[in-house]
């Protein structure tokens, strides 16, 4: 699911669920209930029985598993320092150096290494990790699949019934990532992903959503990501710690989720309520930035993956408020962010939200020449990288030109006259 290969995920990704279920001795059609439609209650408690189900079968079946195999695949596994970092002062010093010398040197773990992590609380158990290991896997794989439909927007959009299996491919993650609490007292890592990047973003959404819809939607997802910033739980991830609470990426993602959400609440809500949640958008901008700002300085964004999004959010909610005070600072983050891509020289398609952003601003202002300098930027863009955006890319050319030439030839008449 990596950068441009996307849309060649989903077909591996559904022969992987079926494959495990094979291994477990059953198949897709015994698990398969009704069909979810949307966010129907009906269907998550289908969702929820089939979690419970499958958690039987799947923890039966990996209990089963051979310690060698267990060895080989996760207890050897190779910690990053990224892992290490997120347990390394929870670490008595004595181990601290050794497990130091195995992070820089690539070695796998050893089950003494993992049990010692185990005894710190910074594992789970190794018993409770052969519970845990299969219905982990076909979490990841399934929590995956369902978020295929955010990255094939086109195919799978908004409102689709083609959605209903990736919806419920969705909800049966975050349920059997419940099943594994409450079987082992453990919380995994995909209980907050498949809520926080994959229902909560199906709350998000305004397209193909009914209006009576969307505002309960949208503040019950502003519930969640305000609760997962004062968050404390452990989360684990095959069987180590991973974090406890939010991290610093975490922290960014729940406040530029924020953001979007008053952007959609303001730009929904009836007139008098819209300063009120354009000022609580703001007050997130505020932190996403100086959250941003401080990991910046303090080198824990490098590479910054997800940084040029950020400011690109920020852009998008200033601009979108109509408040004219506001254009100068959204120019401000749709450059930086412009800026940040155009050093990765990668092409990533957030330059081209970026420049449409720049365009949007100096249309605002007025100012069509720099407009069109933009427009025909995003345009060379289009045709050397992105294809699919090249037909978009002439007609927004097209259009400040015409402008441009419609302006000139007011100029003109006036001046003759």
């Amino acid at each position: 699911t990596q950068k441009e290969t996307r849309a060649l995920s989903e077909q591996p990704l559904q022969d992987a669920k079926k494959l495990l279920l094979e291994f477990c001795g059953t198949s897709l059609q015994a698990f398969q209930g009704k069909d979810v439609e949307g966010d129907n209650k009906e269907g998550e408690a289908y969702s929820q029985e089939e979690a419970k189900k499958l958690y039987e079968l799947l923890s039966a079946k990996s209990l089963s598993l051979e310690d060698s195999f267990l060895q080989d695949t996760v207890i050897g596994m190779i910690i990053t320092e990224q892992q290490y970092k997120a347990i390394e002062d929870k670490l008595p010093l004595m181990d601290r150096t050794a497990m130091q010398a195995v992070v820089k040197s690539c070695d796998s773990l050893t089950p003494e290494m993992y049990q010692k992590l185990a005894n710190n609380k910074l594992a789970m158990s190794i018993e409770t990790l052969k519970e845990v290991f299969l219905p982990e896997l076909y979490i990841s794989t399934i929590y995956t699949l369902g978020r295929t439909i955010f990255y094939l927007y086109d195919e799978y959009p908004p409102g689709s019934d083609r959605r209903a299996p990736f919806i419920r491919d969705l909800q049966v993650a975050y349920y059997l990532c419940e099943e594994v609490t409450k079987a082992t007292g453990s919380t995994l890592l995909h209980t907050f992903l498949s809520k926080a990047e994959g229902l909560n973003k199906l709350l998000l959404e305004v397209e193909g959503k009914a209006k009576e819809q969307l505002m309960p939607d949208l503040r019950e997802a502003e519930d969640y990501y305000k609760a997962v910033l004062a968050d404390t739980s452990e989360y684990y991830e095959f069987g180590l710690l991973k974090r406890v609470g939010p991290d610093a990426h975490t922290k960014l993602r729940c406040h530029e989720k924020l953001v979007k959400c008053y952007r959609a609440m303001f730009l929904n809500a009836e007139e008098e309520k819209k300063n009120g949640f354009i000022r609580k958008g703001q007050e997130e901008v505020h932190g996403m930035l100086k959250l941003l700002e401080d990991e910046i300085r303090a080198g824990n964004l490098n590479p910054p993956q997800r940084l040029a999004g950020y400011y690109i959010t920020a852009g998008q909610f200033m601009m979108d408020t109509g408040k004219s005070e506001l254009l100068e600072d959204a120019s401000t983050m749709y450059k930086t962010g412009y800026r940040v891509e155009l050093k990765k020289k990668t092409y990533h398609p957030r330059m081209e939200a970026a420049l449409t952003g720049l365009i949007q601003v100096h249309m605002a202002k007025k100012e069509l020449p720099r407009a069109q300098v933009c427009a025909r930027h995003l345009l060379h863009l289009a045709v050397d990288h992105w294809p699919d955006k090249r037909n978009a890319a002439e007609k927004k050319f097209a259009q400040i030109s015409c402008q441009i030439c419609f302006q000139a030839l007011k100029v003109y008449k006036k001046d003759d006259a």
